[in-house]
C-alpha cells in the first residue's frame, strides 16, 4: 500500500508542522510513506531520486511503544534507527520536489542497476528474484510463497544480505589467494577493498555493515596476532559498533551477528580442519564448517526471540550453503561477462537459474517436511547454563552453569497463574481476538484475527502473545463465527497450541481437522473456576441464512463478582433475542467492530459496562466504528477503548474488581 519510503529532516534545520491552526517547530528525522498512483504526473513520487529535497502534506505520528505481548516494539526500533516520527502522504500529488540533488552515492546506484540488469539472462522470473535478493538484498520481486518457504526451512537469512554473503566472499578470497598473501597486509587490503565495495553495492544495511566491520576486524587480526586469533579484535569491533549505536545491543539481528561471528572465530577453523582430514575438499570444508558452527550458535537466540526451533534447518543449511556460495559467485561472474564478454553472459545466467532453482526446490521440500516446532522462549538462565556447559572445561568450571541449568528447569515447571483472571484484547487490525489467562495459569483464546497472503494474525500476533506469556498449549479455542477477521488465524493456533477443545458456531471448513464442537445458547463450561456461558444464538431462533454476523456466538465470562460480555459480530437482530442478565458488566466487547448494525439502545442500557472495547482496524474501509455507537456507549457511562487508537487492552480481575491498562 505504501509505495515509497524516504527520510525527511536529516539536517538539524527545523521543520514546520501545521496542526489545526497552530504551527509547531519540529527537529529530527521522519520516515515518510508515500502512497503511489498508477498514472504519475511529472515531479511525482515516482520520479524521486536519492538526495532530493521535498515538500509534502502528511499525517504525522510518533512511534508507539509495544502494548501487545510479543508484539513489534515500534518505539524501540525507531530509537535504534534514530527516527523521531512517522508520516504518511495520502497521495503522491501532495508531494513536490523543491530541490533536485545528485546523491553522493549515485555511482553506487548506477553500479547496482548495472548488476541487476545483467541478471536478465536468468530466464525464470522467480529464479531472477531469488538471485537479486540473495546478492543485493533486493526483495521487491520476491513472492510471498517463496519467502515463506525459505523462512519455514530456516533459510531466510540467505535472502537477506548479511554475514552469509560476507563469509562466502572471505572464504573464497582466502582460498584464491597464494599462501604467502594470506598472512600479509597486502592480502588484508585486497579483502578490505572487496568487502567495502560489496557492502556499498548491497545497500549498506545494518546487517551487512555489522558483518563487514567484524570481517575486517578478523582480517586484521589474522595478520596482527597470528597466535592468539581474532577474538580480541572481534570484541574491539563489537565495542566500536555498540559505541556508535548502543541500542543495537537489544536488537536480535545484532545479537545473532555477534554470536555467529564469535562462533566462527572460535570454532570454524578447527571444524574445517576436521572435515579436511576426512578428505572433504578445502573450499567445501570451509563452507560446511562455517554453516554448522554459525547455525548452532544462533539456534538459542532464534528460540529466544522468534519462538522457533527447526529440526530441518541444520541439514537444509548444509545443503544450501554450497549452492548459495555458487549462486553468489555465478551471479557476479555473469555481471562481469555481461560487461566484457557479452556473448558468454547467457551461459552465466543459465547457471544462476539452475542454482537458484535448486535452492527454491530445497526450500520447498524442507519447508514441507519441517515439524515446525514453536514454543515460548526458554528461561534466560537455561541458555546461559547451556552456553557455560559448552564453553567450560573441567568440572570446576561447569558447576556454576550446571546449577543455573538445574534452577531454570525447576523454575520453569512452576505454575504461571497469579490468582487473577487476565483478558488480553489484542490489536489484530480489523478483526477480533481475546487471550484469556485463568487464575491458575491456563490459557484460552476466543477468535484469532484475520489471515492474508503475507500476514497471519494467528501466527504474528496471537501466537506471539501466547508464547511471550509462556504458554505452549491452550485449554480451548473458540471462534465466534466463520468470517476471516475472526477465524483467519485459528488454523495456525489449532496446529501449534493443541487446544483440548475447539468451539464454533457452525460447520467450519478451516477447522474441520480439529474436531470442532458446535455450541448454542445454554452451553457452558468452567475452566479453573472461570465460567464461560453461551448466550446466543439459539437453534430455535429465526435468523437470515446468509447473515453470518447474526449467527455469531455471544459469550459471557464470569469470575467471582466480575463479568465480561463478548458480543462477537452480533447484530441488533441477535441482540434483541438475547436474554441479558440485568446486571452491570465490567466490560463489553462491542459487537461487529462498532458498526451501526450493532449496539442497540436496549443492549447498552441493560449491560451498562464500565469499559466498552471496540476492536477495529486503523482507517478501515468500513468506516468502523460508527460515531453514534461510540456516543451511545459513552453516554451510558462506559469508557470507550478502541484498538485502532489505544491498541491492545489488558484487563485483570481479582474476582471483586478489575484493573486495566
Amino acid at each position: 500500500m505504501c509505495g515509497i519510503v524516504g527520510y525527511v529532516g536529516r539536517r538539524p534545520a527545523q521543520e514546520l508542522l501545521l496542526q489545526g491552526l497552530t504551527k509547531l517547530e519540529y527537529r529530527g528525522r521522519i520516515r515518510l510513506f508515500v502512497r503511489t498512483l498508477s498514472d504519475s504526473p511529472p515531479g511525482s513520487a515516482r520520479h524521486l531520486e536519492k538526495g532530493d529535497s521535498i515538500r509534502a502534506w502528511v499525517d504525522i505520528r510518533r512511534p508507539e511503544p509495544v502494548r501487545t505481548p510479543g508484539g513489534f516494539d515500534q518505539l524501540g526500533w525507531a530509537r535504534r534507527e534514530g527516527i523521531h516520527a512517522f508520516a504518511t502522504c495520502k497521495n503522491e500529488r501532495l508531494l513536490n520536489v523543491t530541490t533536485a540533488h545528485i546523491s553522493p552515492r549515485a555511482w553506487v546506484d548506477t553500479a547496482r542497476d548495472r548488476l541487476s540488469r545483467s541478471w536478465r539472462h536468468v530466464a525464470d522470473p522467480l529464479n531472477r528474484a531469488v538471485t537479486a535478493s540473495m546478492v543485493l538484498g533486493d526483495e521487491g520481486a520476491l513472492d510471498a510463497t517463496t519467502r515463506e518457504e525459505f523462512r519455514a526451512a530456516g533459510l531466510l537469512h540467505l535472502l537477506v544480505v548479511s554475514g552469509s554473503q560476507v563469509a562466502a566472499l572471505i572464504i573464497g578470497l582466502r582460498r584464491a589467494m597464494p599462501r604467502p598473501l594470506r598472512i600479509r597486509w597486502a592480502g588484508c587490503a585486497v579483502e578490505g577493498a572487496v568487502l567495502l565495495v560489496y557492502c556499498l553495492l548491497a545497500g549498506a544495511g545494518d546487517s551487512i555493515v555489522r558483518a563487514t566491520v567484524m570481517a575486517l576486524a578478523f582480517s586484521v587480526a589474522v595478520r596482527a596476532d597470528l597466535h592468539r586469533g581474532g577474538a580480541n579484535f572481534l570484541f574491539a569491533s563489537a565495542i566500536a559498533l555498540l559505541a556508535l549505536r548502543p541500542l543495537d545491543a537489544l536488537d536480535p539481528g545484532a545479537q545473532m551477528s555477534f554470536a555467529a561471528t564469535l562462533a566462527l572465530v572460535a570454532h570454524a577453523g578447527g571444524a574445517a580442519r576436521g572435515l579436511a582430514a576426512r578428505h572433504v575438499p578445502g573450499l567445501l570444508a570451509d563452507v560446511l564448517a562455517a554453516t554448522v558452527v554459525a547455525s548452532l550458535a544462533v539456534a538459542p537466540l532464534t528460540l529466544l526471540h522468534f519462538h522457533r526451533f527447526s529440526l530441518i534447518a541444520l541439514p537444509a543449511n548444509l545443503l544450501a550453503a554450497p549452492l548459495a556460495v555458487a549462486l553468489l559467485y555465478a551471479s557476479l561472474a555473469t555481471a562481469v561477462l555481461d560487461v566484457f564478454f557479452a556473448p558468454l553472459a547467457p551461459a552465466g545466467g543459465w547457471i544462476c537459474g539452475i542454482v537458484a532453482e535448486a535452492l527454491r526446490s530445497l526450500a520447498h521440500y524442507a519447508a514441507a517436511n519441517d515439524p515446525d516446532w514453536r514454543g515460548p522462549a526458554p528461561p534466560l538462565a537455561l541458555l546461559i547454563g547451556l552456553t557455560g556447559l559448552a564453553a567450560g572445561r573441567g568440572w570446576s568450571r561447569r558447576i556454576l552453569p550446571l546449577s543455573g541449568l538445574v534452577a531454570s528447569l525447576s523454575l520453569s515447571s512452576l505454575p504461571r497463574g497469579d490468582g487473577r483472571l487476565h483478558l488480553w484484547f489484542l490489536d489484530v487490525g480489523q478483526g477480533d481476538s481475546v487471550v484469556i489467562e485463568t487464575p491458575a495459569g491456563s490459557a484460552a483464546v476466543i477468535d484469532a484475527g484475520p489471515s492474508f497472503e503475507r500476514f497471519d494474525s494467528g501466527e504474528r500476533v496471537v501466537g506471539e502473545a501466547l508464547w511471550r506469556l509462556g504458554h505452549r498449549r491452550v485449554a480451548f479455542l473458540g471462534v465466534t463465527h466463520r468470517h476471516n477477521d475472526h477465524e483467519g488465524g485459528a488454523p495456525f493456533l489449532a496446529r501449534h497450541f493443541d487446544p483440548e477443545r475447539v468451539y464454533v458456531n457452525g460447520e467450519s471448513k478451516a477447522l474441520r481437522d480439529f474436531s470442532p464442537k458446535i455450541v448454542r445458547r445454554g452451553d457452558a463450561w468452567i475452566l479453573d473456576g472461570v465460567t464461560f456461558r453461551v448466550l446466543g444464538p439459539d437453534s430455535a431462533w429465526t435468523l437470515p441464512r446468509a447473515d453470518e454476523n447474526a449467527r455469531s456466538l455471544v459469550v459471557e465470562v464470569s469470575w467471582g463478582a466480575t463479568s465480561f460480555l463478548l458480543m462477537g459480530d452480533a447484530t441488533r437482530l441477535t441482540e434483541g433475542l438475547l436474554d441479558i442478565p440485568r446486571r452491570r458488566y465490567d466490560l463489553v466487547k462491542v459487537g461487529h467492530h462498532g458498526a451501526a448494525t450493532s449496539s442497540s439502545e436496549r443492549l447498552v442500557r441493560d449491560a451498562r459496562p464500565r469499559l466498552a472495547l471496540i476492536s477495529v482496524g486503523n482507517r478501515n474501509r468500513f468506516a468502523h466504528p460508527a460515531g453514534d455507537v461510540v456516543a451511545r456507549w459513552a453516554g451510558a457511562g462506559a469508557l470507550v477503548w478502541r484498538t485502532d487508537i489505544h491498541r491492545t487492552l489488558h484487563v485483570a480481575s481479582d474476582g471483586k474488581r478489575i484493573e486495566w491498562q
